[in-house]
């Protein structure tokens, strides 16, 4: 199961991680696993091309690893941010079994 973690502080989104392969598919050929790797590249490349915020990012293939962290939570990218958080849940509305969402909030 693909495990999506969402970190709020304040109401905004400040990091997103996805971690693990879904299983709804073999490897290559999973839908569900697909669809979460592209929602999280756009992010990354949005941050990079549309706002000023500054971010770091991971990707991990061998820990089928993608997390992206603001490290300032004033900037133009909360749009972006809940707009990838849409689509990942859109996805996990239609794939439950395989996806798992879970937003925590930090001071």
């Amino acid at each position: 199961m693909t495990n999506i973690t969402v970190l709020k502080k304040d109401d905004k989104i400040m990091q997103i991680t996805a971690k693990n392969h879904s299983n709804y598919s073999e490897f290559g050929k999973d839908i569900v696993c697909a669809g979460v790797s592209a929602l999280m590249q756009t992010l990354i490349v949005s941050l990079k091309n549309l706002t000023k915020c500054k971010f770091e990012y991971c990707i991990d293939e061998s820990k089928v690893l993608i997390d992206v962290k603001l490290l300032q939570s004033d900037c133009e990218a909360q749009i972006i941010l809940e707009s990838v958080l849409l689509g990942l849940k859109g996805i996990q509305e239609n794939y439950k079994k395989f996806i798992n969402i879970k937003e925590k909030v930090y001071e």
